[in-house]
């Protein structure tokens, strides 16, 4: 009864979905073309197939990556055919890569013929995306011309059908066909053989007389001294399969030559290859590659790790749930979900009330992807749990507006949001497996939309769908930005005539350490210092930073506010005041504030010189500053607090522009460039941020 009542209010939106399509599919922003993608991805038929194959061909590959992702879950067998037919007859050689590539993620055996004609008719990289897709599916009908494209002249389709010919079992004569692949003009072709024998290793054995033409063309290609990282590695897995004795030694000593590199490509690949050579030594070098300044390390180390299927790092996996990087912690779930046991299933849903909501929203992933209905029941009640905290956070929001202009309150405020966010997406993808995700995605879509009617019949059919035991705590967080949200929420948390006081009070308690170290700043802010009585007798190394801070202030009252030293608090204010960083979270903002440096400087001095290199970038703290080239005598600019200047010389090694002066006394906040290349590589998203403002910026020079 639930799912018709469901498909009854599907139907009438569908028409709009399709309306608003044809809108936004015209817009000029990639953005609103991705948006148009989701209105339709979820029909999977013919209709979605036609009004998506034109975007296979967008300028951008955002754009185009969403719709190889909708095409690739296409369900109807006319829409299917429709892909069939314009892989090799339609008049655009980006879409007919783009459907390859979606027939590809289908694997479907009637998809072999169409692609099998596009492989001989395509431009090199249609081509070899077709390619790609045989081997995907798996044909034996296309090996003999997936062998033949191994001579063809275009390095990409070369490359490809050696992708593809390792798809399958280990033949002897196909192997024969990848060995001399391995000495190709073409560095990718190289490596795509390489891994094209690896993959046929893993599928079936050789014979002993095959096993030692591998070897003995793997083995003289192994060296210390090539800069071919992942070929070498790739090399080092197979012969290790092969347990080649004679090359042991020299794969263990190459494995601890690209760990100790400090090449970040260098280093992924040893961690590759300590992973395929086991032991004690390679385990504890790769462990200690969790903590690289590098996101892209840290995820190699956690999939590594995971694939040896140790247990002996699960603190580390739970510990990197609260890494920056999106792509870490994703890897962090997905090795979790993978490596525990029972019994650690039972220890992890135990501390689940303890976490912090980043971590919890992590660990509440890992445990839902194991399909475990024993965990439902209390996963649920430990969603619901969090469901009531994050409405107490948006209770606590409403509290604060009143003083939301106070830099301390404004931060308070920005972390609630962010804090409610990840319980609420923990609590939609526990809804999610519960009964359908797509739908359930599809819906906290429109229930983010601007249109009140689609809010309603989303709710409505959430409603129907899902369970009431979240719903009910979930919706006020979804609707936050609605009228009577807030009242809502605290009916549900409990909160109803609760104070600012007794607010402030119960976030100092919550178990993040971010959301604490902020309620201190603001209830010293507002003069509740008392509460911070209420704090964990061990708070957080940085919240008790700021209470050692702000004891130390309090020692110094007889001293001017402005000879006073800033604290980290008011470094962070500084930072989030300007639009360079205004959007970055309060952990990334600690970071940074962390290597900022306080600089005084006297009216009249050049802070910095027009033609000179710099590897600064400044924050006005006080004072004023001009902007001046030279030989115009009118100031460019005037600069004034919360202003940031000099920043481009953190992105390039290019003379300063223009001079900038002091025009009074100032006091500044400076950034050096080696600091930040050191937090950038930690905290990407603060790279992101910073090139959405310079090319706002450039925009804005190019219409001016």
């Amino acid at each position: 009864m639930k799912l018709f009542c469901a498909s009854l209010l599907l139907l009438g939106s569908q028409e709009d979905d399709w309306t608003r399509f044809q809108k936004l599919v015209k817009d000029k922003d990639f953005i609103e073309r991705c948006n148009a993608i989701d209105l339709i991805k979820n029909y999977k038929d013919k209709r979605m197939v036609q009004a998506l194959l034109p975007l296979l061909a967008d300028p951008h590959a955002r754009v185009v990556y969403r719709t190889v992702q909708a095409l690739s879950a296409t369900t109807d067998p006319e829409g299917i055919a429709l892909l069939e037919d314009a892989v090799h007859s339609h008049s655009n050689a980006d879409v007919r890569r783009g459907v390859a590539e979606a027939l590809g993620r289908l694997r479907r055996e009637s998809s072999v013929s169409s692609l099998l004609k596009a492989l001989k008719g395509s431009r090199p990289d249609a081509a070899g995306e077709s390619a790609w897709a045989l081997g995907e599916i798996g044909s034996p009908e296309a090996v003999g011309d997936l062998r033949a494209a191994l001579e063809t002249r275009a390095w990409q389709v070369r490359a490809f059908a050696l992708e593809a010919l390792g798809n399958g079992g280990a033949e002897e004569e196909v192997v024969g066909r990848i060995l001399p692949r391995l000495g190709d003009a073409d560095g990718e072709v190289q490596l795509s053989a390489a891994r094209a024998l690896g993959r046929r290793l893993e599928q079936g054995a050789l014979s002993p007389g095959r096993q030692q033409e591998v070897i003995g063309a793997l083995a003289p290609r192994l060296s210390l001294d090539r800069d071919d990282a992942l070929l070498q590695a790739e090399f080092c897995g197979i012969l290790e399969r092969l347990q080649d004795a004679g090359s042991a030694g020299l794969r263990q000593r190459l494995a601890r030559r690209l760990l100790d590199s400090e090449e970040v490509g260098r280093i992924i690949a040893g961690i590759g290859v300590a992973g395929q050579l086991g032991g004690t030594d390679g385990e504890i070098r790769v462990r200690a590659q969790l903590r690289h300044p590098h996101p892209a390390v840290r995820e190699a180390a956690i999939r590594s790790l995971a694939e040896q299927g140790t247990g002996a790092v699960l603190e580390e996996f739970i510990g990197l749930l609260a890494d920056p990087d999106p792509d870490v912690v994703e890897a962090a779930v997905q090795a979790l979900a993978r490596t525990v046991d029972a019994e650690q299933r039972q220890a992890l849903v135990e501390s689940l009330s303890s976490q912090p909501p980043r971590v919890w929203e992590g660990m509440l992933a890992a445990l839902t992807a194991l399909e475990d209905p024993g965990l439902t029941p209390r996963l649920m009640a430990s969603c619901r749990e969090r469901l009531l905290e994050a409405n107490r956070y948006l209770a606590a929001t409403e509290l604060l507006r009143s003083q939301a202009a106070r830099p301390a309150v404004g931060l308070l405020i920005d972390q609630l949001i962010l804090q409610k966010q990840l319980v609420q997406n923990g609590a939609i993808r526990l809804l999610g497996a519960l009964s359908d995700a797509g739908v359930v995605n599809d819906l906290i879509e429109r229930l983010s939309s601007g249109d009140r009617e689609a809010r309603d019949k989303a709710v409505e059919l959430l409603e129907n769908i899902g369970d009431r035991a979240l719903l009910e705590p979930l919706l006020p967080l979804i609707e936050a930005e609605l009228e009577g949200s807030a009242a809502a929420a605290q009916e549900i948390c409990g909160w109803r005539g609760m104070g600012l006081e007794g607010a402030l009070e119960s976030l100092l308690r919550t178990p993040d350490p971010w959301t604490q170290m902020a309620g201190v700043w603001a209830a010293a802010t507002l003069e509740q210092g008392h509460l911070l009585e209420r704090l964990p007798a061990t708070p957080a190394p940085q919240v008790g930073e700021l209470i050692a801070q702000l004891g130390a202030r309090k020692g110094e009252r007889d001293m001017a506010d402005e000879d006073l030293p800033l604290t980290t608090m008011d470094k962070i204010a500084f930072l989030k005041g300007s639009s360079f960083f205004a959007a970055l979270p309060l952990e990334e903002l600690y970071h940074i504030a962390l290597s900022m440096q306080e600089e005084t400087v006297r009216q009249g001095t050049a802070v910095i010189k027009e033609g000179t290199r710099g590897d600064k970038m400044y924050i006005v703290v006080r004072g004023k500053l001009e902007v001046r080239k030279a030989g115009n005598e009118t100031p460019i600019a005037v600069l004034a607090e919360k202003q940031v200047f000099g920043e481009m010389a953190l992105l390039d090694d290019e003379p300063r522009s223009a001079s900038v002066l002091a025009t009074e006394d100032a006091h500044l906040l400076s950034l050096q460039r080696r600091d930040l290349e050191r937090i950038l590589r930690r905290y990407s998203s603060i790279a992101f941020n910073m090139m959405r403002i310079l090319s706002r910026r450039l925009r804005e020079s190019m219409a001016a």
